[in-house]
């Protein structure tokens, strides 16, 4: 149960199109690259297909162990009529135009359904240049992958959104929805003026305009709650809402910082909260005595709240702050904070706690920020940008630079060490508690460097000899996406896009066990005295894990995006976090979770 929260407002809304072209019908545009689309799905049993645009215009699928073709998608002459929302016949440029020679149908973009039964592809209409290409926009097609039935030929510029299970799809134009049911090839509702959220598990759909909301149960096609009331604050609609994965709340945030969540089944209004348009939170940081907590949002603002009564202290302004943490064994209680002053410079500030005055601030340059974005098929996503990570004292720092991973001794401003043996695939960074050891994670595998020898050793996923080959072959990936080490340095968690969570026995250098997720994990944090350890995974939730057993404690389920900050407090008791939400509400959300944490 969350025991108190705080709001800050989300970023408005980035909305990501797989399917519009980037260029109108009416004037040719010029391009370069003449890359073939593909796309892959792999199933439960680890059976994988994948799909290519070929250079005649047609989708060849091909079996991914064997590479030998299932079949070939040719596009209908004639319009659709099976799965039509506004048909149109493929656009063919001007046949008077001699120069550069014939158009030719060129497969822009392949997606697969969550289910992989269904795959949705764009095209262009295509000319040479000596220089490339020249192209105008075409239609957007839907398949039938079984059979190879083409279901759809559809306008560009269409929106095309597949519920978590594959089995609905909305086409969307502006604010003007079909939904069909793709088994049964037939519409199942029409809504016009309206904005709609499938839930993850694609039996719920949420549908709201400025009157409020409905939510309509998809198995059933008929509305089962009805809020009629007018939300005050949503003035013509709402700017982002969300429905979480089981359908059950609704969470609508406002551009003026307003957030409320809601119970689908029973309408009442859980709590709204206003932050009066401040910047969503970046980073979270406990103060040693467990009475403090600190956070960072992308205005640069450094609050302190006191965890007793929920209330703010004091503010501290500074910079875009990416990393907080209290110093130990200071007289006067500090906090480290790290700030993006420029595209290559960070700043690392020292504040005394009590007066909020500054003490020391030193720069870093040459950051690296590569920043990365990750869709997956359950419709779920995540977006990162690890450039550095502390020590849990305070007084280690590892970054990413251009010459490779810096160490820092942060409190005597020195640079002890420069790792460049590192690639650029680099994601996650993690740090033991005493800044000994430092944990890289480089695609699906993990260096650990010893910071006061240079030495260093890799560990390495078990993914089995079939997974492997797919990975060799770029088919599937198992990026590692979250990193903790347990308080006693020991043991090390690692956690990615594979689902699962690896443990390592770190002087032995062996693989201890694994737990599995049921979507990619994203953020992990071991309680200080190691015997629990908390899970954030794409969808929102947050696991607790008895560590010496395995045995899964609890869920939390208040969040309704990647969770992208997890931190325990000192005693162990408190659990914070924050979720993200890049193309949904934001890039990180407005609220701190503060849940209470079972006891062993």
């Amino acid at each position: 149960m969350a025991r108190c929260n705080f709001v800050l407002e989300c970023h408005k809304r980035r909305t990501v199109n797989r399917f519009r072209p980037k260029f109108t019908q009416t004037q040719p545009r010029k391009y370069k690259n003449w890359n073939l689309a593909v796309d892959f799905y792999a199933d439960h049993t680890g059976d994988v297909i994948f799909c290519v645009g070929t250079k005649d215009g047609t989708i060849s699928i091909r079996d991914a162990k064997t590479h030998n073709q299932i079949r070939t998608l040719i596009s209908r002459t004639d319009d659709s009529t099976s799965l039509p929302i506004q048909s149109l016949r493929p656009y063919h440029p001007d046949p008077d135009v001699k120069d550069g020679g014939p158009y030719i149908k060129w497969i822009n973009t392949l997606y697969f359904a969550p289910d992989g039964k269904t795959l949705v592809s764009s095209a262009d209409y295509r000319r040479a240049r000596w220089d490339g290409w020249e192209g105008q926009g075409g239609p957007i097609e839907i398949w039938d992958v079984n059979t190879g039935e083409q279901l759809a030929l559809l306008q560009w510029g269409l929106d095309i959104t597949f519920s978590g299970d594959g089995k609905t799809v909305a086409i969307s134009k502006g604010s003007d929805h079909v939904l069909w049911d793709i088994p049964s090839r037939r519409k199942i509702a029409e809504f016009q003026d309206v904005k709609i959220r499938f839930s993850g598990d694609g039996k719920t759909l949420a549908i709201i305009d400025s009157s409020g909301y409905k939510i309509w149960d998809i198995t059933t096609q008929r509305e089962t709650i009805t809020h009629s009331q007018i939300i005050e604050w949503l003035e013509t609609s709402p700017e982002r809402f969300l429905l979480s994965h089981d359908g059950t709340i609704l969470t609508t945030a406002h551009k003026n910082g307003t957030v409320a969540l809601w119970e689908t089944k029973n309408t009442n209004r859980l709590r709204a909260l206003s932050t009066g348009y401040a910047k969503p939170f970046t980073a979270l940081a406990f103060s040693h005595d467990g009475e403090t907590l600190a956070s960072g949002d992308a205005a640069g603002n450094i609050q302190f709240w006191d965890l007793n009564n929920g209330r703010k202290r004091n503010t501290i302004k500074t910079n875009y702050i990416s990393s907080l943490v209290f110093a130990k064994n200071n007289e006067n209680e500090t906090l480290i904070s790290e700030s993006e002053i420029s595209k290559t410079e960070n700043e690392i500030k020292v504040w005394d706690v009590s007066t909020g005055e500054q003490i020391d601030v030193f720069t870093v340059t040459n950051i690296s920020r590569n920043d990365s974005y990750s869709a997956f098929d359950d419709g779920t996503v995540l977006s990162r940008q690890n450039t550095s990570v502390f020590s849990e004292n305070g007084e280690k720092m590892a970054i990413r630079t251009n010459k490779g991973i810096e160490t820092w001794d942060v409190l005597n401003q020195k640079h002890v060490n420069t790792y460049t043996k590192v690639k650029s695939r680099v994601s996650v960074l993690a740090l033991t508690p005493d800044g000994k050891i430092l944990a890289v994670s480089i695609g699906s595998a993990v260096r650990l460097w010893n910071t006061q020898t240079d030495k260093h050793f890799t560990l390495k996923t078990p993914k089995g000899m079939i997974n492997g080959f797919l990975e060799t072959l770029r088919l599937q990936r198992f990026d590692v996406y979250a990193l903790a080490f347990a308080p006693d340095g020991k043991t090390l968690a690692a956690g990615g896009r594979n689902k699962t969570i690896y443990f390592w026995d770190i002087t032995t250098k062996r693989h201890i066990t694994t737990l599995k997720h049921e979507y990619a994990v994203c953020k992990l944090a071991f309680s200080p005295d190691g015997k629990i350890l908390a899970s954030g995974d794409t969808s929102g939730k947050i696991h607790l894990w008895e560590f010496a057993t395995g045995h899964l404690l609890t869920t939390y389920k208040g969040h309704g995006d990647y969770v992208s900050v997890l931190t325990f407090a000192p005693d162990g008791k408190t659990l914070a976090s924050v979720s993200g939400g890049f193309g949904r509400i934001g890039y990180n959300s407005g609220t701190v979770f503060l849940w209470n944490v079972p006891s062993k």
